[in-house]
């Protein structure tokens, strides 16, 4: 009978902790997953799989406010101090961040106007780099940024050499996303919950610890990031200790 009791707390406590995430705007298509792992004592510990989704609507925003919106919307790779004079009126500027197979798009706009020799020629194409998420002391960032030369344009896949590690420096510093608030704000919002009553019995929650358990780009139903992480519940029914 107890046992019973307790499982479906154990359920309830599961409900509450997936209505928590969806509270703090953590949008996930997976359904949370259960299974009941050790005891502590008298304590049942019950790891469950905590999926979370970043629509790429959420990293392209982020992206932009961080290294685009301080330039009023565009962000010039030159300017730095060894950089070629010649290149210091081209920018990049309309990031679209997408997904293609298991990495991360990034489309950027190039324009401005380059002064070779006596020539002010001008640019205006989109080049695309490719990356793969990765998650680091709970912050999502992009590895191995790669930048892909499909243009025709011999002047502008010259300007993007050129730029080229700046480029993947600069994707890789600011196109981030931490995890850290929404789940904290989780544990906090469920552990208001509790203590519950059901029947005769009483469970506390402890929500112990949550880790990181894998990364993976999402295409359907929406295109995004699906980050996994599986947290461990520790119960106590204060019945068991009568």
């Amino acid at each position: 009978m107890k046992e019973g009791i307790l499982q479906k707390l154990l359920a309830l406590s599961c409900w509450l902790l997936a209505s928590s995430c969806l509270f703090y705007g953590c949008k996930s298509h997976k359904n949370i997953t259960k299974s009941v792992v050790s005891t502590n004592g008298s304590k049942p510990i019950q790891t469950i799989d905590l999926p979370i989704f970043i629509p790429d609507s959420v990293l392209q925003n982020q992206l932009y406010h961080t290294l685009f919106a301080p330039g009023n919307g565009k962000y010039y790779p030159c300017n730095q101090p060894n950089c070629d004079p010649k290149f210091k009126d081209i920018y990049l500027e309309n990031p679209v961040i997408g997904v293609s197979g298991n990495l991360v798009t990034i489309k950027v706009h190039v324009a401005g106007i380059t002064h070779v020799l006596f020539v002010n020629a001008g640019i205006s194409d989109d080049i695309i780099l490719t990356a793969k998420p990765e998650i680091q002391n709970d912050t999502l960032y992009f590895k191995d940024v790669e930048l892909e030369h499909s243009s025709q344009s011999i002047l502008l896949n010259l300007t993007s050499r050129l730029f080229k590690n700046t480029i993947q420096q600069k994707i890789q510093q600011y196109a981030r996303y931490s995890f850290r608030q929404a789940l904290d704000g989780v544990a906090t919002e469920v552990e208001k919950k509790f203590p519950i009553k059901y029947g005769g019995a009483v469970l506390l929650l402890n929500l112990k610890k949550i880790e990181l358990k894998s990364v993976n780009v999402q295409s359907n139903p929406e295109q995004g990031i699906t980050v996994d992480f599986s947290a461990d519940l520790e119960t106590e029914d204060s019945s068991f200790a009568r």
